[in-house]
């Protein structure tokens, strides 16, 4: 519902600009309100898309069902988890 609300919003307004345009007696303020109303729109419509995207990428991606093998990749091994993390400006050797 709300894309086509944007579409339709979009295509008055570059009617309307169209229009503006083509006339003689222009009203610059009018015409100079239409396109940021147009840049406004098309932002909408821009970030909606995207944030419908990534909500459907998110969607498919924990729907997924996962091998053993991906399941084993993500769990650190032991050696992994009892290693302490080091500040990379220790100097000298490390000690446990």
């Amino acid at each position: 519902m709300d894309s086509f609300l944007h579409k339709e919003n979009i295509a008055l307004y570059r009617r309307l600009i169209s229009e503006s345009e083509r006339s003689a007696s222009r009203d610059e303020d009018r015409h100079k309100m239409l396109l940021t109303l147009l840049a406004e729109e098309t932002a909408k419509e821009a970030s909606a898309t995207e944030a419908k995207n990534r909500i459907d990428s998110f969607a498919w991606a924990s729907s997924r069902p996962r091998s053993a093998a991906a399941r084993c990749e993500e769990t650190p091994s032991s050696s992994e988890r009892s290693a302490p993390a080091r500040h990379p400006l220790a100097r000298g050797p490390w000690k446990p």
